[in-house]
Parts: C-alpha cells; structure tokens; sequence
C-alpha cells in the first residue's frame, strides 16, 4: 500500500516539473518577443525592471522546492524500505501471504506471495483451488467487496496447495482501495495457514471434551476461589440446584455439615491470606437431590497472584466420596467377615515370590504374620516328604505348575507347636507380560483330620478285631452256654437215680453251681446288650457300706474252693455311710473277684475297701498269674480273653469299665507276671459319716 503511495508521489513530481519547464519556457520565449518589440515601438521597459526578478525567483524557488520533494521523496523510500523489511520479516514470520485482486482485469496478483504466476490467474483459477464446499462463501465475499461492501475481517477456507494434496485451513483477511469517484479498484488480502491451530483447537476442544467427560463420570467438580470477593465458583455442575453456580461464604454454611463447618472455614481463613500452598479438606455436603449429607473431598491449589506476588485465586476439584467411602466401608466389613472365616475354618494364606525365593505368611488378608525364604521352608518339611517339596518349587518357578494341591508334614510351625500336617493349595499370578511371577493360596492345618483318620483307622482295627472277638465270642459261647446247660439236663436226669442221699446232694449242688454259672452268664450278656446300646442304669441311694461289704462277702468266700488260696478280706471302718448305687458297686466286687478266684490257684485273694479323695475305692488283690504290660491297656475291651482254657466270656472287666465310667469313675490294674495282680475302682461319691475301727 505504501509502495503504491510512493510510486504515485514520483509520477505526481515529475509532472510538477515538466509544467514548471514548459512555463519557463513560455515566459522566456515572451520576453524575447518582448525585448523585440521593445525596439519597434516606444513602450516602458516594465519586463527589464519586473517581470525577469519575478520569473528568475519563481524559478528559484521553483528548484527548492523540487530539490526538498526529492529529498522527501528519497527519504520516505528509505523508510518504506525498511517498514518493508520489517513488514516482509513479520509477514514470514507469521506465515501471512499477501495477494491482490485487480477488478477491472479480473485478475489476482502477487504482493507478498509466490504461489501466482507473474501473469496472475483469474477467479476461476482460484476457486478451483478451494473447497468445493467453501466457494460459494469465497464467491459470495468477493461479489460483497467489489461492491463496496464492508468486507468481513476474517474468513477460513479450506483450501488444496501445490505442495500437498490435503485440504488446509487458510484464514483470509480483505481491504478494499478505490478510485476518486468511490469505485473498488483493487482488493488487497492476506493469507495464512492456520491448519496446525484448527487441528490443536479440535485437540484442544477433544481434550476439554474428555475432561468434562472423566469428571462428570467421576462425579468431579472444578471450581476456583476468589479471594478479593470471596466468592466460590463451580464449572461443570450447579451446587445444590443454583444455576449459576456462584456461592458465597454465608451460603455456604447452608450446605456444609455443623460439624464439618470449623474445619472448612479454618482452611479458607488460610486462602483469604494468600498462602501458597496446595493442601485438601474433607467435609460433609448437603445434596438437595437426595436429601442427604455426603462425604466429599476438595483440593485446593494456587492458580493466579496479584502484583504483589499473593495469592488472589484458586482453583481445585471437589469430589464426591460417598460411595467410595461406603464402598471402603463394605469391603472393611468384608475383609472382617473373610478373616473371621479363616480364623473359624484355621486357614491362612500364603504368597511364595518366585525372583526372591521368599514366602510371606499371613494370619488374615494383608497382614504378614512371617518371611522365610525357600530354603529355611524346606528345613521345616518333615524328611518323609522334604524330597516331594524339593521337586515341586521348580515347577513352580518355571511357571508350568498351574494350580496345585499338596500336603506337607511340617516339624515347626508359626501357627501351632509340635508336628503338624499342612494342606497347601496355590494357583499362579501373572505380570503383564503374562509370566508367572509368584503363587498365591491358601493351607489349612488338617493334623486333627489326619489324627481322627489315624483313630478312625484304629478304631476300625479294633472294630475288626473286636468282630473277630464277638466271632470268637459266640462260638465261645455256645460252648459255654452248653457246658452249665448239659450239666444240668444231665444231672437233672441222673437226680432220680441217685443212690443216697450224699449222692443226691452232690448232684444238686453240680445243678445249683451251672446254674448260677448260666445265670451270670445270661445277666452278662444282657449287661453287654444295654452297654452297646447305651444305657447304663445309676440308681444313687445312702446306705452302710460296710454292712453291705460283710453281706456280699460270704457268698464270694463261697466261690473259692481251692485249699490253696486263702480268701483275704480288708474293712478298714465300722461305719462308712456313702451316696452312690450299692448294686453296681457289689457287680464290680463280684466281678473282680470271680475274676480273681479264675487265675489264682495258690496264695491268696485279698478283697478291701477304702474311702480316698471324697470317694470310694474297692480292689481286688490276688496271686495269680499276672497281666503282661502289653496285655494291660486291652484287658478292659470287650470279648477279651487272656487265657482261652479258662471259663468266661471275657465281659465281666469291661463291664466295669462301662459302670465306672457312667459313675464318672476311674478303673485300672497293676500287674506283674507271676506275682498276681490287683484290680481296683474309684467311684466318687458323697460321704455322710464315717467311722474307724
């Protein structure tokens, strides 16, 4: 614009001079005819005194004032070359292209701008280079300007360059010049690419898109805090049903909890001071929405400052916590409940790092009870099953295991003292290369598992055996039912017969004798009925047991026959009045001492009482053949016999074991082969009045 200026000027100038040449010429051609006229006619010589000063002045000045235009001139062209320079520098700077449209010849030119041939192009040249869908506003803007039309200051095409093929953004900005009458005589415009600022505004505006996306799925608000006029703003969500989102300090206190209300002013006191810090408060909001008070969590960070360097604006997010914290709140109660039951069930966890070789375990989720490494594991593992745990951890860490289930029996453990056994079960944790980089599982303690599967195994050997027993019982019995059976059919027969009164008397005592052998026979069979069956009859009463003792003694004199063994009695008290069932305490009397007469056959049987611990203790001593130590422990089972020449069915001993125990009592025998046995029991019982010799 300047350069046309300038060259308008120079063309301006030159025709000032060329007048001034013609008038000079003009006046010095007048003053030749004058000077000739002068010598044909008389006339005053005014052009010799006035006219030639005048003209030789106006020339003068005439020359000034050319040189001074010149000297303008030269000078504004200096300074147009620099503005041009400058112009040029902030033009390439700025990426901004300038072009021209003459519109009488229809024709764009180059002003700044190399992408016109020197010839120009016409309109249609140009719109074949914009976008299909921007040249009917391109048309449209031309047509407004050659009108004279105020033209639009920016306007964007998309437009196709030689150097690429894509369509850029090319903004462009129009100035209008016209002639003397007001016409358009040429458009001068600019050009420049914004293509790489349209695509940052679309990232720009992706990226705000995004945030206000994440922040209302995350339920955050951004907000900022003016501290000249204490006011809080929020920006993507109105607090509390107020459309503007504006909130004052007084109304505020509306919405935060009473309790909370301190603490929130205490740290806004600290933002009304400018402090430079970033910080965060918790608090309890109340949301219209639902009615209800929630938890949430502000952060607060310094965003502008005032002159003096002190702080005047904040900005921050405030988030609401509620469910995170309800959530936080559940899972607290379901890692209790979780450890509740691992407790409860005794099972613990385990974690086995595969670079370090350590094992971490934990008595509940999260707490680390022990670290050991591989090897101090390995010391721990009994030596029967040490070679199997040797071979499981590298395949463990080759990470070619997968889940597994083991069983280990551990020599020392954190969890419990002594052997125990230990069921292992692990399944591998991947990275996110998806390499097996530790095992995670559980054990559990199954040693009262393994004991009760050790006693159920022998309690079924003795289930088997004691089937075998009650086998050999009944055959046993069978004989020993016969036996006292055939003695008394038939000596029942021969009784008729019988020569003599002696005879006669022998004969029924053989029949007396068998038949009492059958009838504790039948009573102990019957015992053993209500024992299996569970029923045990305690019937407890007060009476002398000493006057019970002498009653029952005589008839188990009686039974000893031998002249060998001496029948032994031991009564300690005149008067010994106890609470507890005088019939099974006279069965195990009876039964310990039958017991006896069978096994001892010379010395003597030694049957006594005594009252020790508030109870009452019978035994049975005798010399008889004894009881090995191995035999000791199995003497009190049922259907056992010691000796298969002797009479019994092997019930009369358990049969108290089975009294003594519902009396709540103890039982038991010390023995010693060849040197007889002693046989006793202890039942407690309540002691009204005792009385020594």
């Amino acid at each position: 614009m300047k350069q046309i200026y300038i060259t308008n000027c120079n063309q301006h100038l030159k025709s000032y001079i060329s007048l001034i040449y013609l008038f000079l010429l003009f006046f010095v051609s007048n003053t030749s005819d004058a000077k000739s006229l002068q010598h044909n006619v008389d006339t005053p010589n005014i052009y010799n005194s006035y006219f030639f000063p005048v003209l030789l002045f106006l020339a003068i000045v005439s020359c000034g004032i050319i040189f001074f235009l010149i000297h303008r001139i030269k000078k504004g062209e200096k300074r147009l070359a620099i503005q041009n320079r400058r112009l040029a520098l902030a033009l390439h700077a700025g990426d901004v292209k300038v072009f021209g449209y003459d519109v009488n010849r229809k024709q764009f030119f180059n002003v700044y701008l190399d992408d016109i041939q020197t010839e120009g192009h016409t309109m249609e040249e140009e719109i074949r280079n914009i976008h299909p869908n921007d040249r009917a506003a391109f048309v449209d803007c031309m047509e407004r300007l050659m009108r004279g039309e105020e033209p639009q200051k920016r306007l964007c095409f998309r437009m196709k360059t030689e150097e690429k093929e894509t369509w850029n953004f090319i903004e462009k900005e129009f100035e209008t010049i016209r002639n003397k009458e007001g016409k358009v005589v040429t458009i001068i415009g600019t050009r420049r690419d914004i293509t790489e600022k349209h695509n940052i505004e679309l990232q720009l505006q992706e990226s705000i898109r995004k945030i206000q996306h994440a922040s209302s799925a995350s339920d955050m608000v951004l907000w900022e805090f003016d501290t000249d006029n204490m006011i809080f703003k929020s920006y993507n969500n109105t607090v509390n049903g107020m459309i503007d989102s504006y909130i004052t300090l007084n109304s505020l206190k509306k919405i935060i909890h009473p309790d909370d209300i301190k603490k929130v002013y205490d740290r806004l006191s600290s933002l009304e001071n400018g402090v430079n810090e970033t910080s965060s408060v918790y608090f309890r909001m109340w949301y219209e929405s639902d009615k209800q008070w929630h938890n949430c969590s502000a952060t607060i960070t310094p965003f502008e400052y005032d002159k003096t360097g002190k702080v005047c604006r904040y900005v921050g997010f405030r988030r609401d916590q509620t469910q995170i914290i309800k959530l936080h709140e559940n899972l607290q109660v379901f890692s209790e409940k979780l450890n509740y039951t691992l407790q409860a069930s005794d099972i613990r966890i385990w974690e086995y790092d595969i670079k370090s070789r350590i094992f971490s375990f934990m008595t509940s989720v999260n707490t680390i009870k022990e670290r050991v490494t591989f090897e101090k594991f390995i010391e721990r593992v009994d030596p029967s099953d040490r070679e199997q745990a040797i071979n499981l951890f590298p395949r463990m860490e080759s990470g070619n295991l997968g889940d597994f289930c083991v069983q280990f029996k551990l020599l020392t453990s954190i969890y419990a003292e002594g052997v125990r056994y230990y069921i292992y079960n692990g399944v591998p944790m991947h990275n996110n290369e998806n390499e097996v980089v530790s095992y995670f599982g559980i054990t559990r303690d199954v040693t009262d598992l393994i004991n009760i599967q050790i006693r159920l195994e022998e309690e079924k050997q003795k289930a088997l055996a004691a089937d075998k027993l009650k086998s050999a019982f009944l055959a046993n019995m069978s004989h020993e039912i016969r036996t006292p059976l055939n003695a008394i059919v038939g000596f029942s027969r021969l009784l008729p017969d019988a020569d003599g009164k002696d005879e006669k008397k022998q004969f029924i005592d053989i029949i007396n004798e068998n038949t009492e052998i059958l009838l504790r026979l039948i009573n102990d069979i019957l015992e053993l009925s209500k024992i299996e069956a569970g029923i045990v009859d305690i019937k407890n009463s007060t009476f002398d047991f000493v006057a019970n003792f002498n009653n029952l003694i005589p008839s188990l004199k009686q039974r000893c026959v031998n002249p060998d063994v001496k029948f032994i009695t031991c009564k300690p008290y005149k008067k010994f009045v106890i609470c507890c069932d005088d019939g099974r305490v006279d069965q195990l009397i009876t039964n310990f001492t039958i017991n006896a007469i069978k096994y001892t056959t010379r010395g003597y049987i030694k049957v006594g009482y005594e009252c020790v611990d508030n109870g009452l203790k019978i035994f049975v001593e005798d010399t008889g053949a004894g009881i090995a130590k191995k035999d000791q422990e199995r003497i009190f089972n049922r259907f056992e016999k010691l000796n298969d020449f002797v009479q019994g069915t092997g019930l009369g001993l358990s049969i108290c074991k089975a009294i003594t125990d519902a009396c709540y009592g103890k039982i038991g025998v010390e023995s010693e082969v060849g040197k007889g046995s002693t046989f006793w029991a202890w039942i407690p019982c309540e002691v009204s009045e005792l009385v020594t010799m």
